[in-house]
């Protein structure tokens, strides 16, 4: 009896982790990353990131807070909406593909230490 209780134990502690967002897979990272960037977490993104893309975050971190500085208003509540398509993963590559107003565009990812990290580069 001891072990089944524990065997349930076990079953709850893997369904608690599954279901509590995110997780390490490719669409996961993406869509949690561009929600972070949405609502302008740039911490969040940034833990989400290659070290490329965090150098990139901190650029644009570094301008929305001088326009924030210069009175422009910016809604960091409203997350854009956008829709996740599917990921295509090529061994520690991935590409996710996502339309935001009605643009199809694309997230790249690479596994670094195991974790899937956003990759991105200045052409997009």
């Amino acid at each position: 009896m001891k072990n089944f209780f524990k065997s349930i134990a076990v079953l709850f502690a893997v369904i608690f982790m599954t279901s509590c967002g995110g997780g390490n897979e490719p669409q996961a990272v993406a869509e949690d990353f561009l929600k972070a960037l949405g609502k302008q977490d740039y911490e969040k993104a940034k833990e989400l990131s290659t070290e490329k893309t965090i150098q990139m975050l901190t650029l644009i971190e570094s301008v929305a807070k001088m326009a924030k500085a210069n009175g422009e208003d910016i809604d960091t509540k409203k997350v854009p909406d956008f829709e996740m398509g599917k990921c295509d993963i090529d061994g520690d590559k991935a590409v996710c593909h996502y339309t935001s107003e009605g643009k199809e565009e694309k997230l790249n990812l690479v596994k670094v230490d195991g974790k899937w990290k956003v990759d991105m580069n200045k052409e997009g």
